[in-house]
């Protein structure tokens, strides 16, 4: 008899363990598919849901990282408007294709907005270097992207080992090794560039 009492505890701890496993995963996987979607949103040719998207992904905060970064080389336009700030100063240079807001310049300035924590830490998702002068127009340039990405590839692996708080409180933004910002950064979000 205790024997089978026994097999049977052996039984109902085995079960409940694999049920939080599975209870884990669903909820990982739900995860998954719900940036999945939101990513697939961001892309949208519809100003609206893209918009929409923008501000859900920069609401679930760092774990949209890895998802952004997936990005990396979508040269397809941004059709929302989150990223431009309707008192900013805004520079549209029909000339200068590189200039466009892309799917990856979305992502690199959605990876800063939820390091600094405000969709709004930049006039415009226009990348420039951090010593570039006001009246030089050159941004998102294939080298600045370029330079970005792998700033930002390195800064996620920082991320990985510490949380964004701490790497808050380091002053280490994801850009800063590139020497890069997006235009009109507002003060409050500018670092030194040690």
């Amino acid at each position: 008899m205790n024997k089978i009492r026994k097999n049977c505890q052996v039984f109902l701890y085995y079960t409940f363990l694999l049920l939080i496993l599975a209870h884990t995963s669903i909820a990982q996987a739900k995860t998954k598919t719900e940036m999945k979607v939101l990513i697939d949103s961001l892309k949208s040719r519809d100003i609206d849901t893209a918009s929409s998207a923008t501000d859900a992904i920069f609401k679930r905060g760092s774990e949209s990282i890895p998802f952004l970064m997936k990005l990396k080389g979508d040269r397809d336009f941004y059709r929302g408007d989150r990223m431009i700030n309707p008192r900013g100063d805004i520079i549209l240079d029909p000339v200068n294709p590189d200039g466009a807001v892309t799917i990856e310049i979305a992502a690199l300035y959605l990876i800063s907005a939820i390091y600094f924590e405000d969709l709004r830490f930049a006039d415009a998702a226009y990348l420039v270097w951090q010593n570039q002068s006001p009246g030089d127009h050159r941004f998102n340039t294939p080298k600045q992207i370029r330079r970005a990405w792998q700033a930002i590839d390195g800064w996620s692996k920082q991320v990985e080992k510490e949380d964004l708080s701490g790497l808050r409180k380091m002053k280490k933004s994801p850009l800063k090794a590139a020497k890069l910002r997006f235009y009109g950064v507002r003060k409050g979000f500018r670092e030194p560039l040690r």
